[in-house]
């Protein structure tokens, strides 16, 4: 595998240089044909020469940190080799050797759902800029001719990527789920002891009520008791008033003697007055 992975290499990475694109080249100027040339176009001069135009002055200048570089592969700096500048120090393609060499598992499920939201947050860009930099790859050797997708890229760095980006959307749709049934049963407890405190609320309005009509009924007992008091006593005034009235009305018992019994204190015989 790995012979055949040196022998591949300079086929692959030699279009490289060839497929390089520029904005401006030298073009050698040729005289026109004699056949296509018209009578009235003057002849093109010889000695004219067309220079090359240096397409690095022209380009806009980016920062060195900008974060698109992120999207491509650092170059490892030998020691004592000098470092490269600018562009020069990411690629594009991966070796061979560097396919062939076996990469990390996956995330598991059971790992991210420790992780927190902020740890997944950076967990997905770390995957989302490891899988944009394989498919650059992938693109750049397709453009280059490579039709084996084995030499592409490397098919099972591209898997475990995929897999840990779908594992982590599946984690926080757990948390989601999670999330809007703790919601669901929250509401219902809350309305559970809002309709508890409404019917606290009800009982308690019910029993004022009933205790109101308790005072009030037995206000209105009260008020016939002392009414019926009232009435009785001026019932009995009344008739004691009548009765001293009757009584002042009748004539007087003057001649009339007592027909009452009197005991004698000696012989306790009744004494009848003549």
């Amino acid at each position: 595998m790995f012979a055949l992975a040196r022998t591949l290499r300079p086929q692959v990475l030699s279009p490289t240089l060839r497929c390089r694109r520029w904005f401006a080249e030298i073009v050698n100027a040729s005289p026109p044909s004699t056949e296509l040339s018209i009578a009235n176009t003057p002849p093109v001069a010889s000695n004219v020469v067309t220079k090359a135009v240096d397409w690095r002055k022209e380009r806009v200048p980016v920062l060195e940190n900008h974060g698109l570089y992120g999207f491509f592969r650092r170059k490892e700096v030998k020691p004592g080799a000098e470092e490269p500048e600018g562009e020069e120090k990411y690629e594009v393609l991966e070796s061979p050797e560097d396919m062939q060499k076996t990469s990390g598992r996956g995330w598991k499920a059971e790992e991210l759902r420790l992780k927190s939201f902020k740890d997944l947050h950076i967990l997905w860009y770390v995957l989302l800029r490891e899988r944009n930099l394989l498919a650059s790859q992938k693109e750049e050797t397709r453009r280059m001719g490579v039709e084996n997708r084995d030499w592409q890229v490397n098919l099972t760095k591209v898997y475990h990527v995929k897999k840990s980006m779908a594992r982590i959307k599946q984690v926080i749709n757990e948390r989601r789920l999670a999330y809007e049934k703790a919601t669901e049963l929250v509401k219902k407890e809350e309305e559970q002891h809002h309709n508890v405190a409404v019917m606290k609320l009800i009982a308690k309005k019910r029993e004022n009520e009933l205790s109101e009509r308790r005072k009030a009924r037995q206000e209105l007992r009260m008020k016939a008791k002392n009414a019926r008091e009232a009435r009785q006593a001026r019932l009995a005034a009344e008739r004691a008033e009548k009765r001293t009235e009757k009584q002042a009305q009748r004539p007087g018992r003057r001649g009339r003697f007592f027909t009452g019994r009197v005991r004698n204190a000696t012989t306790s015989t009744p004494l009848i007055g003549l």
